[in-house]
């Protein structure tokens, strides 16, 4: 996907999301890590026919029937705005599943509000994150060796403390023999 994204694109990848996360993105918006709380217009579940052309006749034909759940908001937007407005949100997922497409619906609100301000705003991360095969691979590829990732981070820390004149203690070195007395530690008594 390129960002910034057109919003049937967004739609898309909110539908496919993985619902904790657009739960949970959708929850952040609205508990004051965003500007998004939504009045919702309708929250409906219901059946949709899948429909295909036919390969010999070139007549639609109806394969089968989905169930689906559709959630539509109106979202006041004028805390952080200079122009107070309203903005809407829409959500459509497979299923009976009304938790995630109000979510949707929010997210797909906060989306529109194109800031960077918030993090249900920004497109390019709410749908990274919600994107579950991506999330689940990079996590499992933790589990992989990372020997030389991990080398090269000791090396790197390693010049720097040098680089500071950090000691092996961990104390900065001040140059000279006589370096600073740290204060005793006081020792933990039973008495607590």
């Amino acid at each position: 996907m390129t960002h910034p994204p057109d919003r049937d694109a967004v739609l898309q990848e909110l539908a496919r999301g993985e619902t904790g996360a657009v739960t949970a993105l959708g929850y952040s918006a609205l508990r004051g890590y965003g500007q998004v709380h939504p009045t919702l217009a309708e929250v409906r579940v219901g059946r949709l026919p899948v429909r295909i052309e036919h390969p010999y006749t070139d007549e639609e034909v109806t394969v089968t029937h989905a169930d689906v759940t559709e959630s539509e908001a109106v979202v006041p937007v004028y805390e952080k705005r200079a122009d107070p407005q309203f903005a809407f949100g829409y959500g459509l997922t497979f299923g009976r599943n009304e938790r995630k497409a109000i979510g949707m619906t929010i997210l797909d609100a906060s989306i529109q509000l194109d800031s960077d301000d918030e993090p249900a705003e920004n497109a390019e991360f709410v749908l990274d994150t919600i994107d579950g095969m991506d999330a689940f691979g990079f996590i499992e590829h933790l589990k992989l060796p990372h020997y030389v990732t991990f080398q090269s981070i000791l090396d790197r820390i390693r010049s720097i403390r040098e680089r500071k004149g950090v000691g092996e203690a961990g104390a900065v070195d001040s140059g000279g023999d006589d370096a600073a007395e740290q204060p005793p530690v006081a020792e933990a008594s039973n008495d607590d």
